[in-house]
């Protein structure tokens, strides 16, 4: 509660905070990465999150973004927080894990 956007970046490794931190209801910064999990093909930058490059080298400018647009910043946190409640759950994942399945040859 006394953070007003979340920064996910994975480091050397796996980053299993981001169905997390969208579920906060805050803006989310999310630090491109190589590994995408099956639900990231629905998350839209600018509308579930905020994209961040790689190497952090925009994180300044996005901050500043953040603090001049925080209307904006406000509606991507909900936006994110609506798209982990429908697409981030237990029923949700067991659906996927299902049609994974079904499409086995």
């Amino acid at each position: 509660a006394a953070y007003s956007a979340m920064l996910d970046l994975q480091g050397k490794g796996y980053s299993s905070r981001l169905k997390l931190l969208l579920h906060a209801g805050r803006p989310v910064l999310l630090v491109a990465r190589p590994w995408r999990e099956h639900f990231m093909d629905g998350l839209r930058e600018w509308v579930h999150y905020i994209p961040v490059r790689e190497n952090l080298a925009d994180l300044p400018e996005r901050l500043r973004w953040l603090d001049e647009h925080r209307d904006e910043a406000a509606a991507i946190g909900r936006a994110g927080q609506a798209f982990a409640r429908e697409r981030l759950t237990r029923s949700a994942a067991l659906e996927g894990l299902a049609d994974a399945i079904r499409r086995l040859p």
